[in-house]
């Protein structure tokens, strides 16, 4: 007797074989997913947000508008210099290593400063000066820091990580 070319049960004279569907039934159909830009329905969704852009940029305006007036009174030019804030010396002088890089590439500061350097890799690496002896982490462990004086000498410090040597930065001082 030939072998049927599909399973009994195809046919309906026999009953499916126990299946999954039969436990927790048909599951339900996918709802259609929309991935509309264009102005409508799919857009129309968070009308709030369209508001608040509104407001922001009407605040904004009436923000602009007021310093343009304000900016003269009666006439006579503004004396007022502008009063300018150094940055912090612990910002200024700090040198991450991340990703098997130095950051920033190169840092200016004064003689004598305290540069931090923090190791943000899980591996370790060194901040040494190349050439001269002025200045050498020693290895700095993955999530550690370490700090060094900056030399006193004015000049351009490049430095490398002994243990990966394609790293490289400089360091300024004036």
């Amino acid at each position: 007797m030939p072998r049927p070319r599909h399973p009994p049960w195809r046919s309906g004279l026999v009953r499916r074989p126990f299946g999954p569907d039969e436990i927790t039934g048909p599951s339900p159909p996918p709802t259609p997913l929309r991935f509309s830009r264009k102005a409508g329905p799919a857009h129309d969704r968070a009308p709030h947000l369209r508001q608040a852009r509104i407001t922001v940029a009407g605040a904004a305006c009436g923000l602009l508008a007021l310093t343009a007036c304000s900016g003269s009174s009666g006439g006579s030019p503004s004396t007022s210099a502008p009063v300018s804030t150094p940055p912090p010396a612990s910002a200024a002088a700090q040198i991450v290593i991340k990703d098997f890089m130095f950051g920033p590439a190169s840092l200016t500061v004064a003689p004598g400063t305290v540069v931090t350097v923090r190791n943000e890799d899980k591996t370790p690496h060194t901040a040494t000066a190349t050439g001269s002896q002025a200045f050498d982490t020693g290895t700095i462990a993955g999530g550690k820091s370490a700090i060094f004086k900056a030399p006193a000498a004015a000049g351009t410090y490049d430095y490398i990580c002994n243990i990966h040597q394609y790293m490289k930065g400089k360091l300024t001082v004036r």
